[in-house]
This record gives structure tokens, C-alpha cells and sequence, in this order.
């Protein structure tokens, strides 16, 4: 049985994205989002 799963850890600063299929990493990707400078500008 194919086992797929993801990881998303979301941050204040970046949101971390990891996708496993079988055990094995798949993909992975970073973001950085800057929240708190964009919340200081649209409160």
C-alpha cells in the first residue's frame, strides 16, 4: 500500500512544506511570508 503524507509547519516568518511518499522525501519547499511586516502595514 502507497503511503503519502505532508508536513506543513507554518510560522511566524516562513511556512515549511514537506511531502513524503513511501517514506521518502518528495518535495520540500520554504516560503517566506513576513508576516509582521505586512500586518505593521494593513493592521
Amino acid at each position: 500500500m502507497d503511503k503519502k503524507f505532508a508536513i506543513i509547519e507554518i510560522g511566524s516568518n516562513n511556512t515549511k512544506t514537506h511531502i513524503y511518499e513511501n517514506a521518502n522525501l518528495v518535495k520540500e519547499s520554504n516560503v517566506t511570508i513576513e508576516f509582521k511586516n505586512n500586518y505593521k502595514k494593513r493592521k
